[in-house]
C-alpha cells in the first residue's frame, strides 16, 4: 500500500510525506486479505501518527 499525504497548517509551509508498507502470504497460515490490509493499515497509520508529532518534509515513512 502507497500513500502520499500533505499537512497543512495556518501561517507554515505545507509539509508532505510518502508511506508504503507491504505484507506478503505466509502459505502456512491461513489469513485472510482483509486481515492482511487491516494490518498494514493499521501500521501505516502508527507511522503517520508518529509523522504529525515531528513533521519533516519530504519524509519517506514505513518500508521504502
Amino acid at each position: 500500500m502507497h500513500l502520499q499525504g500533505v499537512l497543512e497548517r495556518p501561517n507554515a509551509a505545507p509539509v508532505q510525506f510518502t508511506a508504503q508498507r507491504q505484507m506478503f502470504l505466509d502459505f502456512g497460515l491461513p489469513r485472510s486479505t482483509s486481515s492482511m490490509v487491516g494490518s498494514v493499515t493499521y501500521a501505516l497509520g502508527g507511522d503517520i501518527a508518529a509523522w504529525l508529532n515531528e513533521p519533516v518534509d519530504g519524509a519517506k515513512l514505513g518500508q521504502q
